[in-house]
């Protein structure tokens, strides 16, 4: 089995993007099919692969979109939800 961690699959999308120019879109189609894979366990999957999706659909950076979907997964009642 494999173990994935939203910082290896941080950096898979940056060094993709960054070193070899990939397209969000390819980055993105390749980690959510390597993490419903057979063997691979991803740490907060659903996260994650909201993270990979919002990636393209939002076109920000893969970290930014992770940011959001964690919050977005684990509310908090300290913060003020204005919408």
């Amino acid at each position: 089995m494999l173990l994935k961690s939203i910082e290896v699959v941080s950096e898979c999308c940056w060094v993709l993007a960054s070193f070899y120019e990939a397209d969000p879109k390819d980055i993105s189609d390749a980690l959510l099919k390597f993490t419903n894979s057979i063997g691979v366990e991803t740490e907060e999957k659903p996260v994650i692969q909201q993270a990979l999706r919002d990636y393209v659909e939002k076109n920000v950076d893969f970290i930014d979109a992770y940011i959001a979907a964690h919050a977005k997964a684990n509310p908090s009642e300290d913060v003020v939800n204005l919408g």
